[in-house]
């Protein structure tokens, strides 16, 4: 998708993506490791509206936050990691009141949207079992062409890309928690082809197997 400045993007733990920035592109980005903030990222924290992937205009006066988050980063106070983790739980919280207003501007999901609802957790939930769509809709008593047409109107996206895109999360998890061979990685999500497998996994990251991998053996980790 394509955002228009200026836009605030929240990326959950664990979500698959990749950015191409226009020239002269600038912003900020906070990365906060999701164990170190149990008041932000755990289940029932009043912040769980940041669980979710946002796309939004930025709320006014919100850069002047990032800007001093950035400025504490270079300080050298006694103080200075308490008040970046202020600065940062308080720009969190600014975030998640933006989702939240976001989610409630939406107009309130009906029956189909439900439908999709339960059509996303049933494919988190068999991500591994090569599942088609057609086996997802009969499981749904839908039709393929009226689930697509529901996916589309209310994700999105079609069911086998959002299948896609959750077999990319996956792959993901595997290549950060597991050292598995890329190509056995491929083969537990239904890919027969590693050649294409790695072409999908490069369109959706941005990166290699091997280079995303290398970046969290690096000490990178997830936000």
């Amino acid at each position: 998708m394509q955002a228009a400045p200026p836009v605030l993007v929240n990326i959950p733990r664990g979500s698959v993506h990749g950015f191409r920035f226009s020239v002269g592109a600038e912003g900020y980005v906070l990365t906060l490791p999701a164990d170190d903030f149990p008041e932000i990222f755990a289940a029932d924290a009043p912040t769980a509206a940041l669980a979710q992937p946002l796309v939004i205009a930025a709320p006014e006066g919100i850069g002047t936050e990032f800007a001093r988050i950035a400025d504490l980063y270079q300080c050298k106070s006694p103080l200075r990691r308490l008040s970046l983790r202020a600065a940062s739980v308080g720009l969190a919280c600014r975030i998640a009141e933006a989702a939240t207003e976001a989610a409630q501007s939406r107009q309130p999901a009906g029956r189909d949207a439900e439908r999709v609802a339960r059509f996303l957790d049933r494919v988190r939930s068999t991500a591994r079992n090569r599942m088609s769509v057609a086996d997802h809709a009969a499981a749904l008593g839908l039709s393929p062409r009226h689930l697509a047409r529901l996916c589309r109107d209310h994700a999105g996206e079609s069911p086998k890309a959002l299948i896609e895109a959750e077999l990319m999360r996956e792959a993901c998890r595997s290549l950060v928690y597991t050292r598995m061979p890329v190509q056995r990685i491929a083969w537990q999500l239904g890919y027969d082809d590693p050649a294409y497998f790695a072409r999908r996994f490069r369109a959706h990251t941005g990166q290699t197997a091997s280079d995303y991998r290398a970046a969290f053996d690096g000490g990178e980790g997830e936000a």
